[in-house]
């Protein structure tokens, strides 16, 4: 047998692919650095760096699945997710705008809205009434629904009962002048 120099400084920028291929392949099939070596005449100190390499990228490959592996299956408690119309219906009036809204067949963002079309107002001015006489709320608060300062509130309420001949809710009655 031909007895080949296993030393040398060739970094493994010099070692050329088909080289590379034929060491990754003899370490594949479990031969020794040594052995391989006198295999392909590389020196020892190129080999081993083929063999290092090789052995980062399994070991990044690794690494890389597990943390996709984890992130796929990981099951992270959050809160419940809930849509933006729920959480605003669990306001105390909320219903009441989104029903009236649906009967006068608006929006509740035209409820909202700065818009003085004759529709709106008057869905506008019904849940201003239905919200102050069915619920406790303070009319600043009703105002805060429906964007509008508390005296608005006021006026659309007192509006829709006189427009309709219905009694002022409790703590709005006419006062003497």
């Amino acid at each position: 047998m031909n007895a080949v120099a296993c030393h040398g400084d060739r970094g493994l920028d010099e070692i050329p692919r088909a080289r590379i291929g034929l060491i990754e392949t003899l370490a594949g099939k479990g031969m020794p650095p040594r052995a391989i070596c006198e295999a392909t005449g590389e020196p020892l100190s190129a080999i081993e760096l083929v063999l290092a390499a090789r052995r980062n990228a399994v070991k990044r490959a690794k690494e890389r699945d597990i943390r996709e592996f984890y992130s796929v299956h990981v099951v992270v408690p959050f809160a419940p997710v809930r849509s933006r119309q729920e959480t605003n219906l669990d306001r105390p009036g909320m219903r009441i705008v989104v029903e009236v809204a649906a009967a006068h067949g608006v929006r509740v963002r035209d409820l909202q809205s700065v818009a003085r079309n004759p529709r709106i107002n008057e869905a506008r001015q019904e849940a201003m009434y239905r919200i102050a006489c069915e619920t406790d709320l303070p009319l600043t608060v009703v105002g805060r629904l429906l964007r509008r300062d508390h005296s608005t509130i006021q006026y659309g309420v007192r509006a829709h009962a006189a427009r309709h001949n219905l009694p002022l809710p409790r703590g709005m009655q006419e006062t003497k002048r």
